[in-house]
Parts: structure tokens; sequence; C-alpha cells
């Protein structure tokens, strides 16, 4: 019995140790602090991976505008990349990723340690969170950290998120009765980060084109240009419908007619099925054609959503 027990207890103990699921953790550190108007400070982003190695973080923050602007983003030297930088002052926003390298030199990260340094500036008195835009087991917010030992095939770097919870930071700005800073509406992105038009926020000069651009693709010129409209692209001769959107509006004009002619042969049918009542072939004629008339309809409906849904 005491044999049994130790090897049920190596077993189980086993199968814990196996099935631990990695915890990784953001954190903005200080958790909280005091500033005056005026001031720049930074704030760190850590990554707690939990033990697990990691192929790459998103991160988002948002801030109170009002209250903080935020001037630079500083990278770690956790990763070998840190791309999709990007600052809107204008929303209380800031994106940042960062990637390992995955050549033949493959380098995961794996511990606690700063991803980056967000530089702000205190602006007016109040309390100001920063907070990380998080959405627990949420696969489309703007916050992962990918689990690098649960990639197969390295060239197509697969990995789940392992990310479970964040922590902010509260920034206290007394009033002193130092006068406020106006809020900016700054707001900068790195280059690997343009718009649809060919744009990247930095740049001083406009493609060719550009606003004709903007409003044929975009639902808002913003800036920054906000919202793709679907079926629209931008060429040199002009803005044009994709293919998909022309198979589209033609077919929904086609369903349209179509769909009137079903309905007429259903009531034609049920016309033929209550009047042809005495006379049983009249009525077997009607029940068909009220049968092929709902059938048509069914399968226009069907083929208009799949077509929906596929642009």
């Amino acid at each position: 019995m005491f044999v049994f027990s130790l090897l049920w207890m190596a077993a189980t103990g086993t199968a814990l140790a196996t099935s631990h699921t990695p915890q990784a953790t953001f954190s903005l550190e200080p958790n909280s602090r005091t500033v005056t108007i005026g001031t720049e400070f930074t704030v760190d982003i850590v990554l707690d991976t939990d033990g697990a190695r990691t192929a790459a973080i998103d991160t988002s923050v948002s801030f109170p505008k009002n209250k903080l602007e935020l001037m630079e983003i500083i990278n770690g030297d956790i990763f070998d990349e840190y791309v999709g930088k990007v600052v809107d002052n204008r929303r209380g926003i800031a994106n940042l990723s960062g990637l390992a390298s995955l050549g033949d030199d493959i380098s995961f990260f794996s511990g606690k340690a700063i991803v980056a340094s967000l530089r702000f500036r205190a602006l007016s008195p109040g309390k100001a969170p920063i907070v990380f835009t998080f959405t627990p087991e949420s696969v489309n917010d703007r916050n992962n950290v990918s689990n690098a030992d649960t990639i197969v095939d390295v060239a197509n770097p697969v990995s789940t998120d392992i990310l479970s919870t964040v922590s902010g930071t509260l920034i206290t700005i007394p009033d002193d009765g130092s006068p406020t800073i106006p809020a900016t509406a700054s707001i900068w992105q790195d280059s690997t980060s343009c718009d649809a038009c060919g744009k990247c926020l930095e740049d001083s000069e406009l493609p060719p084109e550009y606003a004709s651009c903007i409003s044929c693709v975009y639902q808002s010129a913003g800036p920054p240009p906000e919202g793709l409209k679907r079926g629209a692209m931008w060429i040199p001769e002009g803005c044009r419908e994709t293919k998909i959107e022309q198979v589209r509006r033609t077919y929904s004009l086609f369903a349209a007619i179509a769909g009137i002619g079903s309905y007429a042969v259903m009531i034609a049918g049920g016309y033929m099925a209550v009047t042809g009542r005495t006379n049983p072939k009249n009525m077997r004629r009607g029940k068909k054609l009220i049968a092929t008339g709902g059938t048509a309809l069914l399968l226009l409906v069907l083929s208009s959503i799949l077509l929906q849904a596929s642009s």
C-alpha cells in the first residue's frame, strides 16, 4: 500500500508538473507616483512570463489625454525587434509590439524584465491612471504574450496567448498653483505602420492624389483616417470597386429579381392549390409550384448570406 501511494504521488506529481499553464503578466512600474505639472517622468512596462519562453508580445496602454502627454516610447532590450509603435495623444493611446528573432539564431525571452519605458509629461492636476486595454481570454485585444513552447513550425510561428493579468499605475498630480499645460493632439507612429494610401504619419509630403485616395477607401478622413470602406480600392486611374464588390452588387440585383419571381411562383401555386380543390391535377401542380418557389427563395437567401460573409 505504501509503495502504491508513492507511485500514485509520483505519477500525479508528474502530471501536475507537465500540465502547468504559464500565467504571464504585464505591469506598469512604479504602481503609483506623484509628480508636479510640467514634470517629465517614465513608467516601465514590465513583463513576467511565469517561466515560459515568449516569441512576441503586443501591448497597448491608455491614459487621460487632458492630464498626461506621452513624449516617447523607449525600447527595452529583451526583444530583437520593436515594431508597430503608435502614440496618439489625441485619444490617449499607445501601442507597441516586440518580436524575437525567428532565424537560425532563435533567441526567445523567459523571465521578468522591462519591455519598454514610457516617457510622459504631466499637464494638469488630478488623478491620472495609466492602464492596459486588456480583456481576459480575448484574442482580439491589443495585449498578448505568445508562448514560444507551443510553436510547432518555426517557419509558420503560431502560438498561444498566455497573458492572464495586467496591472496599471496611478499618477497623482497635485494642484500647486502651477499653470496647466494645454493638451496636445500629437500623433506619431513608426514607419512600419502607414495608412492604406501610403502615408506614414511622420511624412511631411503627401503621396500623389492622397486626399482623393482617402475619400475613396476610408469612412473618415481623420486625421488619422479610420474605417476602411468595404469593396473600395484606389488605383492610378481613380477610385474603383474591388472584384468581389462588383460580383456582390451584380448578384444582389439578380437575387432581387429572382426573389420577386420566386415569390410570384409561390403565389400562383397557392392560388392554384386553393382554387383547384375540385381538380386534383391543378392542386398537385399548385403544391409543386409552392415547393419550387420556396426552394428557390431559400437558396437565394443562403447564397446571399454566404456572399456577404465572403466580402
